[in-house]
């Protein structure tokens, strides 16, 4: 199953998850909205039903009853909502073609196929939008491959629903969000390419570094955690006599080396290990039972012991690679701190991409610029609840993958996440399971999982460890009511489109505000 399967769905339901017109409408000057007259009443009002909502305007011309207009939204006084009609519309209301060509007529747009199917989505979700908005959305589709206009539509329709501001960028972020290329390859690629690069500038040398800093931090932990160990062989409990005697061998030659030679020579032993003999690695430096005794340790050793070392992993990881400069900004610029410290790899990333590169760098640069933007422009509030999608690049010695994380719960009046009511999925592929998707369902601090992968041995493995989960997990005073591992189906973006789409059947925690709001 590809990459694209379950990442589609989980992007598609963020974006659809969106307050939508139809269920909370909310008007605003300016706006341009397709009116059925219901009922005229003296004084030049109406009752006037705008998508499934009925609303009682004040009128600047005459209208007739039972009849279609394009309004303009005025604004609002004492009286109610002022609209200003624009124009009849003339023929069938059920023909969309020849709506969505009347309006694109009146504020003298082509009525090209892109636009045409770009105003018929508007229509079909009711999404109030200004004049601006749609030549500026129009402006944009026509500089984009055609090949995209269905994604691009989407991508413009959510951004037309957020309030955003319709640019280009904007777009090309939220598009570059959801691209099916891994963001680990796109790193990886990313680094391989600036270590072609000849005189490079000190900007440039300092972006090598952040990438290969970004793709060797998972495996500096793993090589910390080895050393660790063979200092403490205490805590193996697997040791046998033999390899705690070559331990002390290991240690004795790693005893004549500096910290940065100690942490170079477990890591190439580790890679050799591992079969990547292409990578130059000499072994020379150990015996081959001294480079087994490593790799079992390897093998064996537990990154985390705790949630508190992942969680400080994942936040490393977004600081790293600037996830949230934009909030970090506002932090500071609000609270007058100063700014010049704000060096991830994304700010580094638009500082070369001003520079003169070569035109393929470039466009590697741009690429990963615009996927980082992209990630919180997907993040949705709706009421109470919010939702949002982050993709969190690993690197693991032999294996590299993005782990997938959506958010889903009740916000607190400190603008976070109640981990009492929240669910959250998980999704990446790993190298013998493939691909596995994590759904975990909290309300009121009693969880039921869900496990959704392929492999035939997983559910014998989940059954074996659920006791140790649920102990763990009750110490932190959550309560597993149930662990279920199912396959994924035959069409998994059909099945996992329609289950995660469902939102208030399937997810309780769905928000439905007033009806209209003006």
């Amino acid at each position: 199953m590809e990459q694209t399967t379950v990442l589609s769905a989980l992007f598609k339901q963020a974006m659809s998850q969106i307050p939508n017109a139809e269920n909370q409408l909310t008007l605003k000057e300016n706006q341009v909205v397709l009116g059925n007259v219901l009922k005229l009443f003296p004084n030049q009002k109406a009752l006037i039903q705008v998508g499934q909502t009925s609303l009682i305007a004040q009128l600047e011309t005459a209208i007739e009853a039972n009849e279609n207009y394009w309004f303009t939204v005025k604004g609002s006084t004492d009286t109610g909502l002022q609209l200003k009609m624009m124009k009849k519309l003339h023929g069938e209301t059920n023909n969309e073609m020849n709506t969505a060509k009347q309006l694109l007529s009146m504020f003298q747009i082509r009525a090209t196929k892109q636009n045409l199917a770009f105003i018929n989505q508007v229509m079909d979700e009711n999404v109030p939008i200004t004049k601006k908005q749609i030549q500026a959305s129009t402006d944009i589709l026509t500089v984009l491959p055609k090949d995209m206009t269905d994604d691009a539509i989407d991508a413009i329709v959510t951004a037309v629903k957020k309030d955003y501001p319709l640019t280009e960028n904007i777009i090309k972020s939220i598009l570059a969000s959801q691209s099916s290329k891994p963001l680990v390859e796109q790193i990886e690629s990313l680094l391989s390419e600036l270590q072609h690069v000849k005189n490079k500038t000190a900007i440039q040398n300092i972006l090598t570094n952040q990438l290969k800093n970004v793709t060797q931090q998972q495996s500096e932990l793993l090589v910390k955690t080895i050393i660790e160990l063979l200092n403490n062989p205490i805590e193996m409990k697997t040791i046998t006599t033999s390899e705690q005697q070559l331990i002390t061998q290991i240690n004795t030659k790693l005893s004549k080396l500096d910290n940065n030679q100690v942490q170079q020579v477990l890591f190439d032993t580790i890679q050799f290990n591992l079969g990547e003999k292409h990578k130059n690695v000499t072994p020379h430096f150990f015996t081959f039972e001294e480079m087994e005794t490593i790799g079992k340790i390897a093998t064996n050793a537990s990154l985390f012991t705790n949630k508190d070392e992942v969680i400080q992993l994942f936040k490393a990881i977004e600081a790293n690679i600037g996830l949230k400069d934009e909030l970090l900004l506002w932090k500071k610029l609000s609270t007058g701190e100063n700014i010049d410290d704000l060096h991830s790899l994304k700010n580094n990333l638009i500082t070369v991409s001003g520079d003169t590169v070569p035109p393929l760098l470039k466009e590697q640069i741009d690429q990963l610029i615009l996927r980082l933007n992209g990630q919180p422009l997907l993040q949705n509030e709706n009421g109470p609840i919010q939702q949002f999608i982050t993709q969190i690049p690993l690197f693991m010695l032999n294996h590299q993958t993005d782990l997938t994380i959506q958010w889903t719960g009740k916000k607190r009046a400190d603008g976070k996440i109640d981990p009492d009511y929240c669910r959250i999925v998980f999704y990446l592929q790993l190298p013998k399971l493939n691909d596995i998707m994590i759904d975990v369902q909290n309300q009121n601090r009693i969880m039921s999982i869900t496990i959704k992968n392929d492999h035939p041995t997983l559910s014998t493995l989940v059954n074996r460890a659920s006791t140790d989960l649920k102990e763990a997990l009750k110490t932190m005073n959550y309560h597993v009511s149930s662990i279920q591992v199912k396959p994924f189906v035959e069409t998994p973006m059909i099945d996992e489109q329609r289950v995660l789409k469902s939102g208030t059947k399937e997810y309780p925690f769905s928000y439905m505000g007033v009806d209209l709001k003006i």
